[in-house]
């Protein structure tokens, strides 16, 4: 069993089907008390040694009708698979099949503590989720360079997110920079 301490991290796991790609998302270790995403529940990993609540959020290609558009999901099926074959291996990854080997990088808050730290980083998505009509592009405009920008956003140097960005495996756009403007907050 692994153990991941509070805090926001910068995670790769294997793309769905194949070791060799990288997807970025953002893993959120928080207390059960600590509020989610627009009504998303904190999701819970029980091994045998502890209970760790987390919820995961990322940059993903489009969906059905709109296939080439960046879009931010919480709590996407493959991430949240990743997260608990990495805490609780015994129960959630065999020898008979492929597992997403996650890697998580722990973020240090810039300035503050990690539940505002944690706050940030949910408001900088949920604005992003609001306006977020920005075209996918695997090589730039993906889902590292969504992660990229919102931890420019919350002022993680570009040194730290340059390190952090790092993973084993294929990786395109962890340096490059979508639109700031995506995780301002809406004006009307």
């Amino acid at each position: 069993m692994s153990r991941l301490d509070e805090g926001v991290y910068w995670c790769a796991r294997d793309l769905d089907g194949s070791p060799i790609g990288n997807h970025h998302f953002i893993l959120i270790i928080a207390p059960d008390t600590t509020g989610g995403f627009d009504g998303e529940s904190i999701l819970t990993e029980n091994a045998p040694d502890s209970t760790t609540y987390f919820y995961t959020v990322g940059g993903f290609k489009g969906s059905d009708g709109i296939p080439d558009l960046l879009k931010m999901i919480v709590n996407d099926e493959s991430d949240v698979k990743s997260v608990r074959e990495y805490l609780d291996p015994e129960e959630h990854t065999s020898p008979l099949t492929s597992d997403y080997d996650l890697e998580p990088h722990l973020v240090a808050p810039p300035s503050g503590s990690v539940e505002n730290f944690i706050t940030k980083v949910v408001q900088l998505a949920t604005n992003f989720k609001a306006k977020g009509e920005i075209l996918y592009n695997l090589i730039d405009e993906n889902c590292s360079a969504w992660i990229n920008t919102l931890f420019k956003v919350v002022g993680i140097s570009e040194a730290e997110r340059l390190e952090l960005g790092e993973f084993f495996g294929i990786d395109f756009g962890e340096e490059d920079l979508i639109p700031e403007e995506f995780f301002a907050p809406q004006i009307f």
